[in-house]
């Protein structure tokens, strides 16, 4: 039995040897794996962070550009605002030009055609008497047909209607306002 045991013990010492051996050739494996996924970590990381930074990059100029755009596109609607504005300002101030002309000439005609309503009759003004006309009280009121203040044209001009009358948009302003703003 003595013969036994050696080859028994021997045995035994060689398949240590070899788990040893497969044990740090494991753990050298190991090793080598985990430096070489930390390796590829880092790069993944690395490209990744270049690859954000890319595109906020991107994200911030395309955003500057469209801010840029928008400020522009206000700028321009600004513009064509006041423009429009200047126009129907233009516009209104004819007219009233128009009204106060036609006042200084007859201010009873004016009177009745503001104070007409829709529905009633036109009614023709009695033509002046020596006894209808107001002794002036100043210089200013001594001219015939003229009015003491702004607010009394802006009466006249206005006492016909107590609700303005709606805008109404030409077919020519509506397409162009289409045409420059791409609406259909």
């Amino acid at each position: 039995m003595a013969t036994g045991t050696k080859p028994h013990r021997r045995a035994k010492r060689d398949a240590d040897a070899i788990r040893a051996a497969g044990r740090a050739d494991a753990a050298r494996c190991v090793k080598s794996a985990e430096a070489e996924r930390q390796l590829i970590l880092t790069e993944a990381t690395h490209r990744a962070s270049v690859i954000v930074g890319e595109a906020k990059a991107e994200a911030a100029s395309e955003a500057a550009r469209l801010r840029e755009e928008a400020l522009q596109d206000a700028k321009r609607i600004r513009e064509e605002a006041v423009q429009e504005m200047a126009k129907l300002m233009s516009t209104l101030t004819n007219e009233r030009d128009h009204v106060v002309a036609q006042a200084h000439e007859d201010p009873h005609e004016v009177v009745g055609k503001t104070t007409k309503s829709p529905d009633s009759e036109p009614k023709t003004p009695a033509p002046p008497t020596a006894d209808d006309k107001p002794e002036p009280t100043s210089e200013s009121d001594a001219t015939p047909n003229q009015f003491t203040s702004a607010t009394d044209l802006d009466q006249l001009f206005f006492a016909g209607d107590s609700q303005p009358a709606p805008p109404g948009e030409s077919i020519v302003l509506q397409r162009r306002r289409r045409k420059r703003f791409g609406r259909r």
